[in-house]
């Protein structure tokens, strides 16, 4: 049999371009890149305008001051309950809804304040107390343990001020030891609500100065310069 003629009409097969090679796939890759870079973007600027939205839009709610309720009789004894009024308002722009709150009291030793000289307008200064074991406590607030908020409770409007908290605790040191000076009368308060459906927390701490010259019911209840207090 001649081999004339065989193969006359056999052309060699085409080499396969590789997957890299190929300017479709190429095309492909980088436009599922650049959609899934897009997404990604698109998603953190959304969030970023939500939290923004929120921060801006929540609900802020501040102690304003507390104040002993004059119309009750000095404590005597130890476990004597004593009252005390809270006023605050809602410093946002939305409602905080399931109002809570705690308030307990604690005591410090009287020799754990000092003397701080506060400068004063004009030049002039004021020396004043502060409790110096309150410089370690940042965000401690005990009141913030057995607080949250309440379902169904109170809806507290940014454009109306809401009601005074008139809230009693009894005393676990004898008052003898607050009137003499020996021991300094700690109040830590902590409100819980809701707002946009997030838990939010407000700490505040106020202590009694010591006004030998009144009586104890009227001695101020002044903010804990350095601790106890914040929001979030």
């Amino acid at each position: 049999m001649s081999g004339e003629g065989v193969g006359t009409d056999y052309q060699p097969a085409k080499a396969k371009k590789k997957w890299g090679q190929k300017p479709n796939n190429w095309i492909r890759s980088a436009t599922l890149l650049f959609v899934i870079l897009y997404t990604a973007i698109t998603y953190c600027l959304l969030r970023f305008n939500q939290q923004t939205t929120i921060g801006d839009q929540r609900a802020w709610l501040a102690p304003l001051g507390i104040e002993f309720e004059v119309g009750q009789a000095d404590p005597d004894a130890v476990g004597k309950p004593v009252a005390f009024v809270i006023h605050y308002e809602n410093t946002g722009k939305s409602p905080a809804l399931d109002f809570g709150d705690n308030e307990t009291f604690s005591y410090i030793d009287a020799k754990a304040f000092t003397p701080v000289v506060q400068p004063k307008p004009g030049g002039l200064v004021e020396q004043i107390t502060s409790p110096v074991e309150m410089t370690a406590l940042g965000k401690s607030n005990p009141a913030c343990g057995k607080v949250h908020p309440i379902d169904g409770g109170l809806a507290i409007f940014p454009t109306v001020m809401p009601p005074a908290l008139h809230r009693s605790r009894p005393l676990q040191t004898h008052p003898r030891s607050i009137i003499a000076g020996d021991a300094t009368l700690i109040i830590y308060g902590c409100f819980a609500y809701r707002s946009f459906s997030e838990i939010r927390i407000t700490a505040f701490c106020y202590y009694a100065e010591r006004t030998p010259d009144r009586e104890f019911k009227y001695w101020p209840l002044k903010p804990c310069p350095n601790g106890g207090n914040y929001a979030e």
